[in-house]
């Protein structure tokens, strides 16, 4: 047996699929989002390395095609005031800097990373091992993830305006609606 490196590891025990088909509803009310919408969730500090503006646009973008989307951003930092005024109108919640992500995980259909630079991503690997699909910017860490296997999500290309992000996230769900007329 060849050895493998392990960037970073996750807790599978505790970042697990739950059975989005019970109590998912009752838990996204819990935390003050519509149950019907689709949830994006985004993890990370609000900053321009991040690229929460092209998180905003691009699930704004999705909204304007017709998906009933929500976003959940989790996280603070200098670009908090620009997200909100980019955000206004529209169903994005912000609850800050939070100590554990997966009561978000366990509700989320979508994880986002519009981020220009990472290590090897733990909120990333941690949303796969929960079971949600991803839409990544096409940086190398995120190329890496998705040549696993390319069913577990979309890359985008980089850049605010959105348009690479609302066409990944249509993709997913696209692919959510195929998989679940297959099962």
């Amino acid at each position: 047996m060849e050895p493998k490196l392990i960037y970073n590891g996750v807790d599978t025990e505790r970042f697990s699929p739950i059975e989005k088909h019970r109590s998912v509803d009752g838990r996204k009310v819990k935390l003050g989002l519509r149950p019907e919408a689709i949830t994006v969730l985004s993890v990370g500090a609000l900053t321009r390395l991040k690229d929460p503006v092209a998180a905003i646009e691009g699930v704004k973008q999705a909204k304007l095609e017709g998906l009933d989307i929500q976003l959940v951003i989790l996280g603070d930092g200098n670009l908090a005031e620009t997200c909100k005024a980019s955000a206004s109108g529209t169903d994005t919640f912000f609850a800050g800097h939070v100590a554990d992500v997966l009561p978000y995980l366990q509700v989320a259909d979508i994880y986002l990373s519009c981020s220009y630079t990472e290590g090897m991503p733990n909120s990333v690997l941690e949303a796969l091992s929960s079971g949600v699909p991803v839409c990544l910017s096409a940086i190398p860490q995120h190329l890496e993830i998705l040549d696993i296997d390319p069913r577990i999500g979309e890359s985008f290309s980089l850049g605010s305006d959105g348009s690479g992000v609302s066409r990944a996230i249509i993709e997913v769900c696209n692919s959510l609606k195929n998989r679940s007329k297959l099962a």
